[in-house]
């Protein structure tokens, strides 16, 4: 037994709902199951709506194939937006890890050039003056 596709499942649903515009209007005669020959398989068209058991069995299939189309791209939609949470995290966690980095470099500069200024208040130094005691903390920084 061939099944009806999507298209014509809605056509043979307007078909049966639409009713009898006159007299000579018979829906059916337009009905997608007419040329599938179904009621009783004898072959003969379809002018009584015999074949709407037919079409409510096929409406229903139709309904349960769109239903599991839209849970698993609800179910997908979850996935990414779990991944997508996740990876937000992940960013947070980084750039939470790079402030502080940033603000133990700077305290540990500011620890330094203290501990320079020390050294020039002790005399262990003899001036600040010119741009080598930065260099000089720069490269400890550093490791170098």
């Amino acid at each position: 037994m061939e099944n009806l596709n999507a298209e014509q499942v809605k056509k043979a649903l307007e078909c049966c709902t639409r009713g009898r515009e006159s007299r000579g209007d018979i829906p059916c005669l337009d009905c997608p199951y007419n040329e599938f020959y179904l009621a009783g398989r004898t072959g003969e068209r379809q002018v009584k709506g015999t074949c709407q058991g037919w079409l409510m069995k096929y409406a229903l299939v139709l309904i349960k194939e769109l239903t599991e189309e839209v849970a698993e791209e609800k179910a997908i939609d979850e996935m990414c937006a779990e991944v997508i949470r996740r990876q937000d995290k992940e960013i947070a966690q980084k750039d939470a890890k790079i402030k502080r980095l940033r603000a133990d470099t700077i305290d540990e500069f500011v620890y330094m050039v203290k501990e320079k200024m020390r050294e020039v208040a002790t005399g262990k130094r003899t001036s600040l003056i010119g741009t080598g005691w930065i260099d000089e903390i720069a490269r400890e920084l550093k490791g170098e």
